[in-house]
């Protein structure tokens, strides 16, 4: 886990309490940086089949948090 996320194939997002207690209990989630790298480890080359394999929520999900983590830099400048 360690190698990929020193690689950028994956990220950690950690969750966010104002509980510091809670912070340290809950997981962190785990998303691939590249969509393509993810559905293509899942077996997935259409989105029928992703549909099928119920993976299309967490895919659009993995895309949507990816897009995010490259605006940050953007929010932080303003």
């Amino acid at each position: 886990m360690n190698l990929l996320e020193v690689t950028y194939q994956i990220f950690l997002l950690r969750p966010y309490f104002t509980h510091a207690g809670k912070r340290l209990v809950k997981t962190p989630k785990i998303y691939f940086s590249d969509t393509g790298m993810a559905s293509h480890l899942t077996g997935a080359d259409d989105w029928p089949l992703l549909d099928k394999q119920g993976n299309a929520g967490p895919m659009v999900e993995t895309w949507i948090a990816s897009e995010l983590l490259k605006l940050i830099p953007l929010w932080t400048i303003a």
